[in-house]
């Protein structure tokens, strides 16, 4: 099997479903199960369609899994004004500057092969 660079959003996608299960996880009371239980589905779903050819199923379980964590340590939404949600707030600007100097240096390696 040749390897290769991925590509899609389904990793990410994988992320997102990881943080509603983790919400659902910490939150005890019936909402929480019931989002528990449609995003567990959802993630089968995702899983089944990870064993077909050409498909990264190590993204798929590195996105649930680094959206999972993510999601436990965060928790649901602050006050605005508390230092957790401060800190989460700069952890996210911090984020997508890291993911625009991902792009970029993505760019620049292209534009200078691609000649």
């Amino acid at each position: 099997m040749k390897q290769g660079p991925s590509i899609g959003a389904s990793a990410a996608l994988c992320g997102l479903i990881g943080a509603m299960i983790a919400l659902g996880v910490r939150d005890k009371t019936g909402f929480g199960a019931a989002i528990r239980a449609f995003y567990i589905r959802w993630l089968v779903y995702i899983l089944l369609f990870s064993f077909l050819p050409g498909v990264d199923m190590a993204a798929h379980v590195g996105g649930l899994a680094g959206g999972f964590a993510i999601g436990y340590l965060a928790g649901q939404p602050r006050y605005e004004g508390s230092a957790t949600e401060k800190l989460w707030r700069i952890s996210s600007v911090c984020c997508i500057l890291l993911t625009a100097a991902s792009f970029l240096k993505m760019y620049l390696w292209f534009s200078r092969y691609a000649q």
